[in-house]
């Protein structure tokens, strides 16, 4: 639910938004207003960053368990394996999306830039030294 221009705001206004659902990173711009907006995003956008991080630290804990130790260092996985994995899927809400994170960060590398079930089990998926 987003405020109105005619509903005023009480001490609880941060904390409504911290309940925001964080997906949505951009209400249409006729809902919030003057402070209440730069409230709203400003907690969504360190709240959704700090997810990020931790479900990359995550990710590497899990490529960790599920993979295996490489000679220079690295793990490595098939994405098959990190996908079909029943802890990985309770813990990851985008698995796919988390990936593109932490290669975008330099925490994995794979081919290509999207991996899709099925299509690209098969594909590994190399934890770098970090």
């Amino acid at each position: 639910m987003y405020a109105t221009h005619d509903q005023s705001f009480g001490s609880s206004t941060a904390s409504a938004f911290m309940r925001c659902n964080l997906q949505v990173a951009h209400p249409p711009s006729n809902v919030l207003c003057g402070k209440a907006e730069e409230i709203f995003r400003a907690v969504c956008q360190s709240s959704s960053k700090m997810n990020v991080e931790e479900e990359i630290e995550l990710l590497k804990e899990e490529i960790k368990r599920l993979g295996t130790l490489q000679p220079d260092g690295t793990y490595s996985v098939t994405f098959g394996v990190l996908f079909n994995d029943e802890k990985c899927a309770n813990t990851f809400e985008a698995l796919v999306g988390t990936l593109r994170a932490a290669k975008k960060r330099k925490v994995v590398k794979f081919e290509g830039e999207m991996l899709f079930q099925g299509v690209h089990d098969n594909v590994n998926v190399f934890l770098l030294k970090t």
